[in-house]
């Protein structure tokens, strides 16, 4: 198991890793952000990974969003549309970027991918207002921002 802590992470947060074995979390604090990775691959689709931002957390494996200890229903395309912003979490990703990964490519209009965004920020509990956790860039795209102000 593997742990980057980005930002000040509470010690009840970090404390155990996940799956409660501390021999083999390494922690980094950098932002307020946490990534969690379990070196395990399990079936066949990689290394489970958990995001946690704000009062959220985003599990990969599990294709699960949770805001504190409540699960929070999204549709398949947001969910698809956060891990993909998280994960590219580095850079701003345009519009071509979120259709060819979320929509592979296929034609979507402009009210569609707006939907999406919209979903997506309330499910982490942002809005268009706001944008504290998903910010867009006027004519270059999205970005996720995490916990940052």
């Amino acid at each position: 198991m593997r742990r980057w802590a980005v930002g000040r992470a509470s010690p009840s947060a970090v404390r155990g890793g996940i799956g409660g074995d501390r021999s083999q979390c390494v922690e980094r604090h950098l932002t307020n952000f946490t990534i969690a990775q379990n070196s395990g691959l399990r079936r066949g689709l990689g290394p489970e990974m958990q995001f946690r931002f704000s009062d959220c957390m985003l599990d990969t494996d599990r294709r699960e969003l949770r805001r504190g200890s409540e699960s929070v229903d999204v549709e398949p395309q947001v969910l698809d549309l956060l891990i993909y912003l998280v994960q590219n979490r580095d850079r701003v990703v345009s519009k071509d970027d979120v259709i060819a990964s979320v929509w592979a490519n296929r034609i979507v209009s402009d009210g569609t991918l707006t939907s999406r965004v919209y979903a997506a920020r309330k499910a982490v509990g942002d809005s268009g207002q706001e944008q504290r956790l998903i910010r867009t860039i006027a004519r270059k795209g999205l970005r996720f921002i995490g916990g940052r102000v």
